[in-house]
């Protein structure tokens, strides 16, 4: 667990770095192109974002060779680093994974409310 911990803050990280500003809308639009045709935006705000994964080859490759545990270990669980690691201001949440048995993988980023 602690090196899916370290992998996914690292890639979190990474991925802020390549950006102009690690916003939620940034990840978002930087997402599309790759994942065309697998998964919808339900909301797009700078201050929240929530979007639906309904395929991922990785649940196939895990499924077919009956390692569903693993692939939540070494996807699934990343999650929650990494999108901390890309801005410490996001705060990420989901209820449903395709690993799991969902329909779907359900992401929320929430940006943490400042103090003003």
């Amino acid at each position: 667990a602690v090196a899916v911990r370290e992998i996914a803050t690292k890639a979190g990280r990474d991925y802020a770095e390549r950006v102009s500003e690690n916003t939620i809308g940034q990840f978002v639009e930087k997402l599309l192109p790759c994942f065309k045709d697998k998964w919808e935006v339900l909301e797009c705000r700078e201050e929240k974002a929530r979007f639906n994964f309904y395929t991922c080859d990785a649940v196939e490759l895990y499924q077919r060779l009956g390692y569903q545990e693993f692939g939540k270990m070494f996807l699934c669980d990343r999650d929650p680093y990494m999108f901390p690691a890309y801005n410490e201001n996001i705060i990420f949440s989901r209820e449903y994974t395709l690993m799991e048995g969902a329909d779907h993988c359900d992401f929320c980023l929430t940006m943490k409310k400042t103090q003003k």
